[in-house]
């Protein structure tokens, strides 16, 4: 059965005070004696629960004297006989020891206002030989509320906070890799797969530029740091772009001990780009189900409509098919980023009127078929301004086919200006790339639930990959 140590705590403290009040008031021979075997009781009970407890727990007097510790604090930092004995122990300044001493004093034999004023200055964590521990105070006071002693618990915190930095690295990384994919497939996911595994070969011997015996190698090095540099302006990969021209600039100006620095941030970054594109090629990346690539893109979209002074009614998705394949995940950040686009934030800056964005994406299965829908309620679709596009390339869709086919030619778009996202034509025919080299098809038609535009994706349910329930290749 668990004891709640506070409670029998208070319990022994307060039975001393009334102890002293019978001696004073009713001088009870008897009911003292009574008080002296509840005492004794507590006592005891509370010695058996810190002979046994497995954390280091200590009860202290107004003196700061230890009443009572446990078996677990006398392994933990030996024999102890009073707070400040404790204290002392841990890997802290003097000043922090003294004043977390002089709060104390300042706490034990006066009213609960002092606590309220000194607290902030006892410690609560801290080191002692290399493990990490929290301390938690807890205050006795009687019925004139004075503190007449207290109860510390030292808690060993080593594994948790060990646990939580290995949780957030692996967080963090996870973060990396999620943006590194969104930059590939935002560039072209082909071209960064090729890209990276040239890069690789042209990173071997890139140490080699801080190596000033291995002059000779120098100029050839230079070359590829400057075709990396290249690529990742091409390829949007604008942290390999920017590190490859501080390593030029670092070469420039002798500064050899930078230049290593920076040729191994480099080299660790192509290869999180190459590990990053391998997981999400295998489906191997957790984060990247249908769910999390939408809602990767929520900061991107709210913080570009608000620049754009557009609001923002939310972002949804209904997901029923579960692992799919990579080129769907593609073509999914193609859409969305299309439908904000060209559904609210370029017709906005036409000076057309546009409603609060609102964007859903639905993934069901029909029949032999997957399904994709990406619905908004934009502007929708400027059907005579395709027409004349049709005209002007001399297209003519299929009778079964909407004329907004001729989008996903390459170069053609609606948009008047290229934007950082939009207007070059690519984004369309990198959906219809995607969506045919798994067997299946893509369109752009009206909004059937609301005013607006939908991007329909579709591919057959057995088609030329097939994938586990985690989401491997397997055929």
């Amino acid at each position: 059965m668990l004891v709640d140590l506070t409670t029998v705590t208070l319990g022994v403290m307060f039975t001393i005070l009334n102890e002293r009040n019978l001696r004073a008031d009713f001088n009870n021979r008897k009911a003292i004696q009574e008080q002296k075997d509840k005492i004794e009781t507590a006592s005891m009970e509370l010695n058996s629960v810190f002979a046994t407890i497995h954390e280091s727990i200590i009860s202290f007097d107004h003196g700061l004297k230890i009443k009572i510790a446990s078996n677990e604090l006398e392994k933990v930092f030996g024999r102890i006989n009073d707070v400040a004995s404790l204290i002392e122990k841990f890997e802290i300044d003097k000043d922090n020891i003294s004043l977390c001493l002089e709060s104390l004093r300042s706490i034990a034999g006066e009213s609960e206002i002092n606590k309220t004023i000194n607290e902030q200055h006892l410690l609560k964590n801290c080191r002692y030989r290399g493990r990490s521990y929290t301390l938690n105070w807890t205050f006795i006071y009687d019925h004139q509320d004075v503190c007449v002693g207290g109860v510390v618990s030292i808690s060993d915190e080593t594994e948790k906070i060990l646990k939580e930095s290995i949780e957030e690295a692996a967080n963090q990384k996870a973060d990396r890799m999620m943006t590194k994919i969104k930059t590939l497939i935002n560039g072209n996911i082909k071209s960064g797969q090729l890209f990276l595994k040239e890069s690789l070969n042209l990173v071997t011997d890139l140490l080699d530029l801080a190596d000033l015996s291995r002059v000779d190698r120098h100029p050839v090095l230079l070359r590829n740091v400057h075709t990396i540099k290249g690529a990742g302006r091409v390829l949007k990969m604008n942290d390999v772009k920017l590190l490859a021209h501080e390593i030029e600039s670092s070469y420039k100006e002798g500064q050899y001990p930078d230049v290593r620095s920076k040729c191994s941030l480099l080299i660790s970054e192509l290869k999180e780009y190459n590990q990053a594109l391998d997981s999400f090629l295998v489906g191997e990346v957790r984060t990247l189900s249908i769910f999390d690539v939408v809602h990767s893109l929520k900061d991107d979209f709210t913080e570009r409509l608000r620049a754009a002074r557009i609001g923002y009614r939310g972002l949804s998705v209904s997901d029923e098919l579960g692992p799919v394949p990579h080129e769907i995940k593609e073509c999914i950040l193609h859409g969305l980023t299309n439908a904000v686009d060209h559904g609210f934030i370029l017709p906005s800056a036409r000076g057309l009127s546009v409603n609060a964005a609102f964007i859903k994406v639905e993934c069901r299965r029909e029949g032999g078929l997957n399904f994709v829908f990406i619905r908004d309620n934009g502007v929708g679709i400027d059907w005579e301004k395709i027409r004349d596009i049709c005209r002007k390339k001399g297209y003519a869709a299929k009778p079964d086919r909407p004329a907004t086919d001729v989008l996903f030619l390459d170069g053609v778009t609606t948009a008047a200006e290229v934007s950082t996202t939009s207007g070059r034509g690519i984004g369309m025919g990198a959906i219809k790339d995607a969506v045919e080299a798994i067997g299946g098809d893509v369109k752009l038609v009206d909004n059937d639930q609301n005013h607006g535009s939908m991007l329909v994706i579709s591919w057959p349910v057995e088609g030329r990959v097939a994938f586990h329930a985690d989401g491997k290749v397997v055929a």
